[in-house]
């Protein structure tokens, strides 16, 4: 029923397990090294020394910044062998760069990566670029990846061979005055890329965005895609965007929607040095042409842009379309091509969940499904379907961003007006000072009619002016130092006295209004500037002294001849308890020890005289 084209595939399929060959390879032993393997730059890995038979292991994260850091270097591993031994690892940047490429292999083992890479340069995706020598296998990715130009899920630039790999990443080239080269697996293919299949949405602004790769040139065959593509301009296509004297060959093309302003096709466009198309085939379905206007494509051949047009209707087996696929390589399920049926997976590296036909043209969905603000949490939490929000920031913040993330991943999003990448921060918006600062996040759906705005409200807290206590404390919290708004009423407590001082008052500096200056513990209204208060001690001063006997008798040939006199300082907690003792008439009483500064109690302690002779007692 279908065009069937030939399978050229030179040797046993990389992907294929011909358990023959390897039990001869393990009987023969070890095979010697074709040459010394060279590697410079620092770095070490988790396993392995990058031979064929004992690849270098990539367990963690820090693996494959290893990696990227060699090739940076100089180091492209030629010759080189990776293996992938661990799930859930992650990628915010490019391993390597647009000039300076992976040509190593790199075995995937059936695990999956994830992308975070985001960026307004060139060659974003796993791999910047993979040179002519390069082998990327049984790998899978997904998540996040947008740049200018080169952009995809495995490699931006590809020279060498990209076998059993898939992308359910979404891909967004933004070059709107250039080529995009923006596509599922590769941006632009001067390779071999077969047996790949894409389910992510292809976005681009620029030519040249396609569901497999952007741009190809030499061979792309045994490939599926299932992701829907879309461009602000030309060149766009179901597998690639344009192919120029390259092959396409039985791949299939079953995304919904091929969108652009020209050049649309649900393969290839089908120009100028396009170059080869054999066997390939697209649903029947599918909407292609200019954005806003898409309607059903003619029908197609095998061997044109559009290719041989297939039904969804669950009339024709999946292994129809699937004709000639290696099943050692793929699980063609079984029953019909339907809306919502399931979809041949890799043996070597199966996706989870199973990807599925899906019918979606021009979504309305116009939905945030995040709203991150740089500073503080809006109230109420984020929710969909509630488009009104509050912020209260503190009085410092000059300005923040915000980061908006539609549900679908064809809509469009604007803060304030400026157009920002779904996911990524818009650029600082200045608060005011005084007054409220309305933020406005206005989503665009795919279908371009539907829309919605959410409003943030931001608003600042009152300013906090800094607050220091000498000899004192705050009594909420025991410190001496603080912040408060102006018109907080703050309560403080004067430190407890040293030995002979006493409280006086509360001094500040600039003035401020206590409630009492004169208690220890009072309050006092802050004012709309930094404040020093203080605590003022002052010596207790000396009131009276008392003597314990206002007269005594004395005698020069009898008892007594001396006496001790006791006084007492008053008040009982002054400062200076010295005393002094003097006699006014030394002649007939003198003092023993004139000063005596008593160190307990409150009396002072001395013999008053040794007396003279007196002629008549």
């Amino acid at each position: 029923m279908f065009g069937q084209g030939n399978r050229k595939r030179a040797g046993a399929r990389w992907c294929a397990r011909i358990m023959a060959l390897v039990m001869v390879i393990g009987m023969l032993g070890p095979l010697p090294a074709a040459g010394a393997v060279t590697l410079t730059g620092d770095g070490t890995y988790s396993g392995g020394t990058g031979t064929e038979s004992d690849p270098y292991v990539i367990s963690n994260n820090e693996d494959l910044e290893t990696l990227s850091a060699q090739i940076g270097a100089g180091t492209d591993h030629t010759g080189i062998f990776f293996r992938l031994d661990a799930d859930g690892l992650d990628r915010t940047e490019p391993i390597g760069t647009g000039g300076k490429l992976f040509n190593g292999t790199f075995d995937g083992n059936g695990k999956t990566i994830t992308l975070n890479i985001a960026g307004t340069s060139s060659c974003k995706a796993l791999f910047a670029g993979t040179g002519s020598k390069s082998i990327i296998k049984n790998l899978g990715v997904t998540g996040l990846v947008s740049g200018t130009d080169y952009v995809a899920g495995i490699a931006g630039k590809n020279a060498g061979e990209i076998r059993c790999c898939y992308n359910a990443a979404n891909i967004t080239g933004n070059n709107p005055f250039g080529d995009d080269k923006a596509g599922g697996i590769v941006g632009e293919n001067t390779g071999v890329v077969q047996d790949c299949y894409n389910t992510g949405v292809v976005i681009g602004s620029g030519n040249y965005v396609g569901g497999i790769a952007g741009q190809n040139n030499k061979t792309i065959e045994f490939c599926y895609n299932l992701g829907n593509v879309k461009s602000n301009r030309s060149y766009v296509g179901g597998i690639v965007g344009k192919s120029s004297n390259g092959a396409i060959n039985n791949c299939v093309s079953i995304g919904s929607l091929v969108a652009g302003s020209s050049s649309n096709s649900r393969i290839s466009y089908d120009g100028y040095g396009s170059g080869t198309r054999e066997g390939n085939r697209a649903r029947i379905d599918m909407k292609v042409g200019k954005n806003g206007n898409e309607i059903k494509a003619d029908g197609g051949t095998p061997t044109n842009g559009n290719g041989e047009d297939v039904s969804v209707d669950n009339t024709i087996l999946i292994s129809s379309v699937f004709k000639g696929w290696d099943t050692s390589v793929w699980l063609i399920p079984n029953g019909n091509l339907s809306i919502g049926g399931v979809l041949p997976t890799l043996t070597a590296n199966s996706q989870s969940p199973v990807p599925t036909l899906t019918q979606e043209y021009l979504s309305s969905n116009a939905n945030l499904s995040k709203l991150i603000v740089s500073n503080g949490e809006p109230q109420p939490s984020f929710n969909k379907n509630t488009i009104d929000y509050d912020l209260l920031v503190p009085y410092v913040v000059e300005s923040i961003a915000v980061t908006p993330t539609t549900e679908h991943t064809m809509a469009t999003v604007s803060v304030n007006g400026e157009e920002v990448n779904s996911g990524t921060p818009s650029k600082a918006i200045a608060l005011k000072t005084s007054q409220t600062t309305v933020i406005s996040v206005a989503v665009t759906a795919e279908d371009g009619n539907t829309k919605k705005t959410y409003t943030i409200t931001v608003s600042k807290e009152a300013p906090a002016y800094s607050l220091t206590v000498e000899n004192g404390t705050i009594t909420e919290g025991g410190g001496t130092t603080g912040t408060y708004a102006e018109g907080a009423t703050v309560d403080i407590t004067a430190d407890t006295p040293d030995d002979g001082k006493e409280f006086v008052k509360w001094t500040s500096e600039p003035a401020v209004v206590f409630a009492d200056a004169t208690a220890s513990a009072t309050t006092f209204t802050m004012p709309a500037e930094h404040v020093e208060i203080k605590a003022v001690f002052e010596p207790i001063p000396v009131t009276g002294v008392t003597l314990d006997r206002s007269e005594a008798t004395l005698y020069t040939n009898a008892e007594p001849r001396t006496i001790t006199l006791s006084a007492t300082v008053v008040p009982d907690g002054a400062f200076d308890r010295s005393v002094t003792w003097v006699s006014n008439t030394p002649a007939v009483a003198e003092v023993e020890d004139h000063y005596h500064r008593h160190h307990s109690g409150r009396r002072a302690y001395r013999n008053l005289c040794r007396h003279r002779k007196r002629a008549d007692p």
